[in-house]
């Protein structure tokens, strides 16, 4: 669902199942399939209420994620990310209300010891009330990659935590897949370009134990605030992969020109 109050028109006719997603339960398919172990669990009654209309209505336009990503299925869908074009920039913005939201676009890119992962990031408002490591913190903005080993490490900037510090998700099922790596700090003003470049290797071998990955399969964008539920907003450009004198954009750099990029 994608927002709270929510609406769509169907594609297609037939029987319309509805379900919700508890905390740390995630779905296995875009499809809404729950695990075999949950699924097999009996129904609890949420006070959900449901309308369904036979007649064609104008709804609402549902925010589509940036040109080349979709939401992890496992979360659904949100309207927390979204794309502009801003100072002349192709520009991926995150701006959550109430809402978390995780974009991926799937890359498949063997890593090297000269694998360097570079961004500019702008980050406008910050969503955390307390520091990320503790649940009730963990409203943050990261930019991430996804291993072929089922690990993702995510790069940040926190207000209470300091540059250089590193942790694993808080989060339940998170907590086995995913580190978080502080590269930002209060220390640096906030509302202002920062460019940052990290050598992907290095960054794992320092924060995620275990045997180094062998292939990049996923960049994502993170954005939440359903903790503490204050205003966030971050804005993200130029994302690239460097290695062997070579340069992947994974992100376009170019400006738009209307619905085009030229």
């Amino acid at each position: 669902m994608a927002a709270n109050r929510f609406s769509f028109v169907s594609d297609n006719a037939g029987d319309l199942y509805l379900t919700v997603r508890p905390v740390g339960i995630y779905w296995d398919s875009p499809q809404g399939a729950y695990p075999v172990e949950f699924s097999a669990l009996p129904g609890i009654d949420t006070g959900l209420s449901v309308r369904v209309r036979q007649d064609a209505q104008t709804v609402p336009v549902i925010q589509q994620p940036p040109r080349g990503f979709s939401y992890l299925a496992n979360l659904g869908q949100s309207q927390a990310w979204s794309d502009q074009t801003v100072d002349g920039h192709y520009t991926v913005q995150g701006e959550p209300i109430d809402d978390t939201g995780i974009i991926k676009a799937e890359l498949d890119i063997p890593i090297s010891t000269d694998t360097v992962f570079s961004f500019e990031w702008n980050y406008q408002a910050m969503p955390a009330a307390i520091a990320e490591t503790n649940i009730a913190g963990h409203d943050y903005f990261s930019v991430a990659l996804e291993f072929a080993n089922g690990q993702d490490l995510t790069w940040m900037r926190s207000e209470f935590l300091s540059a250089g510090e590193h942790f694993q998700c808080p989060l339940p099922w998170w907590d086995q897949r995913e580190t978080h790596f502080v590269i930002e700090d209060a220390d640096v003003p906030s509302g202002s370009w920062q460019t940052h470049e990290r050598n992907v290797l290095a960054d794992y071998a320092e924060a995620v134990p275990g045997d180094l990955p062998k292939k990049i399969v996923g960049v994502w964008f993170i954005a939440n605030n359903v903790f503490a539920k204050q205003p966030g907003k971050a804005l993200f450009r130029n994302l690239k992969i460097q290695q062997g004198g070579e340069e992947i954009a994974l992100i376009p750099a170019a400006t738009r020109k209307g619905s085009e990029l030229y």
